[in-house]
């Protein structure tokens, strides 16, 4: 079987229904382009197009020859070193936004 890919893409265009109120505040002029184009981190992009993929595809990421899920998790931020495909591999417990650092709280 053929894996199928996408490309990561590292902007998102934000319609303006789904702006939030402080996305709305930071740039006034969206209404003139019915949005903004959002610029993401390259491991919150990998993680989109990760997550817009069937689980099948992903599984077949691990047989890639050679495949090392260590360097794996290092270029995308993604941990399928336990990935079976009964779930999705689980989110990060902390990312960056914009210079800011998030922190999951369990």
């Amino acid at each position: 079987d053929d894996l199928n890919t996408t490309d990561v893409l590292l902007d998102d265009d934000v319609e303006k229904e789904e702006m939030t109120d402080e996305e709305k505040a930071a740039d006034p002029e969206f209404h003139v382009r019915e949005g903004y184009l959002k610029s993401l981190e390259y491991k919150e992009a990998f993680r989109a197009s990760w997550n817009a993929h069937p689980v099948e595809d992903n599984l077949k990421v691990k047989c890639i020859p050679n495949f090392d899920a260590d360097m794996f998790l290092e270029i995308s931020g993604i941990d399928v070193r336990d990935f079976d495909g009964s779930r999705k591999p689980s989110a990060p417990k902390e990312i960056q936004i914009d210079g800011a650092t998030y922190v999951l709280k369990a």
